[in-house]
Parts: structure tokens; C-alpha cells; sequence
């Protein structure tokens, strides 16, 4: 799954980089979580989801918080992403939330 490649400078460097067959593990293990993000989504209520959108904005800013307090405040996005504008505010959102990483950019 790792390939070692020498460094042509230096003879005491080993690098290692991942082989296809380990990317390929990757990318599969991704696609299973992932896909378990969407089933646990899906199986809460519209209300539970957003309780739960709520406790991770505590959970974030609460991060946020004690980042800023050690000097390493997290800059917020910007107002609008590119993605924003390609789903009218009608319809309802059909890209699943990655629930882990929703507030970590302050979004």
C-alpha cells in the first residue's frame, strides 16, 4: 500500500507516497463513510436534523471561541461560495452534509 522511492539528492531520504492500490483503499473507505453520513441524515426527522445542525453551531463556536482565545482565530467564509447560486433557495438542498466538517471553516 506505500511505495518507498529514494531521494536522488540525498541517499539518506526514503520518501514514501501511497500506491495505487493503497489510493484505491482511500478512496473506497471515503465512499463507505460517506455514504453512512447520508443514511444517518436521512434517517433523522427534519426537526432532528435540525437540532442537530444546531448542537454542531454550539460545538463550532465553542471551538472558535477557545481557538481565538490561544491566538489562532478561524477566518469565516465568505458570504457567498460558488455553489450558493447553482440550487435556488426553493428547492430543497439534495447535497448531503458532511456533519463533521460543517463549522470547521465557520461555515
Amino acid at each position: 500500500m506505500v511505495v518507498r522511492l529514494l531521494d536522488a539528492n540525498d541517499r539518506r531520504v526514503i520518501r514514501l507516497h501511497t500506491s495505487a492500490h493503497g489510493q484505491e483503499l482511500i478512496g473506497q473507505s471515503d465512499a463507505t463513510r460517506k455514504a453512512m453520513h447520508r443514511k444517518v441524515w436521512s434517517a433523522l426527522l427534519p426537526a432532528e436534523q435540525k437540532l442537530v445542525e444546531q448542537a454542531l453551531d454550539l460545538l463550532g463556536m465553542a471551538g472558535e471561541k477557545i481557538r481565538a482565545q490561544e491566538g489562532r482565530p478561524v477566518l469565516p467564509f465568505p458570504d457567498s461560495c460558488p455553489d450558493d447560486n447553482q440550487v435556488p433557495n426553493d428547492e430543497p438542498q439534495t447535497k448531503p452534509v458532511d456533519l463533521m466538517t460543517r463549522r470547521v471553516r465557520g461555515r
